[in-house]
């Protein structure tokens, strides 16, 4: 039963990692893993979040590659 609860920490870990480092601003790279998340629902993106707190591009438009 304690690998069980290892397995399921080190996801819980994995994803809260994920959230905080992972997600990023398409142009200024900032890190808006904490601010997608906070008012939105655990599982879910917010819909009041359209962009970025730190340079204010729109969330929703086309990377240019």
């Amino acid at each position: 039963m304690s690998y069980v609860a290892l397995v399921g920490f080190a996801v819980a870990m994995g994803a809260i990692t994920f959230l905080e480092l992972g997600l990023s601003c398409p142009q200024c790279r900032g890190r808006i893993g904490c601010a997608v998340n906070y008012p939105g629902r655990p599982l879910s993106v917010s819909s009041k979040i359209r962009f970025c707190p730190f340079c204010g591009v729109s969330l929703d438009s086309r990377l240019k590659l």
